[in-house]
């Protein structure tokens, strides 16, 4: 247990999201369940550490975050929302939404991405490993966005900040998902690389555009375009 209270440890996970040693962690030699519990235990830990941050900004935070349920209690009774729908917007159970996302982001950006490799790619591949990268590349993305969800957590993101404070958040948003986008894409590439001998370009494409599709449709969705 006190290996995870050492700053090594922190400092090795960091590592091996971003930069892994390839070779080792995704050796041809690494069975489908290895490979699989890699990636698991990136995400377990990436999404370990915003929840524990999260509810350490919401203990020191209470009174603050106590008015801001209230304030959206009367808002969702006034017009009629369920009890649930309260739950999961209070604070802080809200933080359910982020995983629900990462999910949701995760499941059908692993489907779509092992349909078009298998699409394109003549040899088989198992779907257990395809996970397993998938959930590596997930992680890079949430790690890459955790600061900006703490600091959406104590400022609601919203246009009533001002135009000048909501334009600059807003481009923070799309640096930190290009990123995230662009380190995921490269572990996903070079680990397909070393695992499947996979091209490239091919695998970028594989991991690229159902990502895109997905985050584009769930974007879609939440603002109503």
């Amino acid at each position: 247990m006190k290996k995870y209270f050492t700053i090594n440890y922190h400092k090795n996970q960091i590592k091996n999201l971003f930069s892994p040693d390839f070779e080792d962690v995704y050796a041809k030699s690494k069975t489908d369940g290895e490979v699989f519990l890699t990636g698991l235990s990136l995400f377990v830990y990436t999404y370990s550490m915003y929840v524990i941050m999260y509810l350490s900004m919401f203990l020191l935070g209470y009174p603050y975050f106590s008015k801001l349920n209230d304030a959206m209690r009367a808002d969702f009774e006034a017009k009629g929302h369920s009890a649930f729908s309260l739950f999961l917007n209070s604070y802080p159970w809200n933080v359910l939404y982020i995983l629900a996302s990462l999910v949701i982001v995760l499941l059908f950006t692993s489907l779509l991405s092992y349909g078009l490799v298998r699409l394109l790619e003549d040899g088989k591949r198992s779907y257990k490993i395809h996970l397993g990268l998938c959930l590596h590349g997930t992680s890079i993305l949430l790690s890459c966005l955790f600061v900006i969800f703490i600091a959406n957590t104590i400022f609601p993101f919203n246009q009533q900040v001002g135009v000048i404070l909501f334009s600059f958040l807003v481009s923070v948003w799309i640096l930190m998902f290009l990123i995230g986008t662009y380190f995921s894409t490269r572990v996903f590439v070079r680990a397909s690389f070393v695992h499947f001998e996979q091209h490239k370009r091919r695998a970028a494409i594989c991991w690229l555009l159902p990502f895109l599709f997905v985050m584009y449709t769930i974007f879609g969705i939440v603002t109503g375009i």
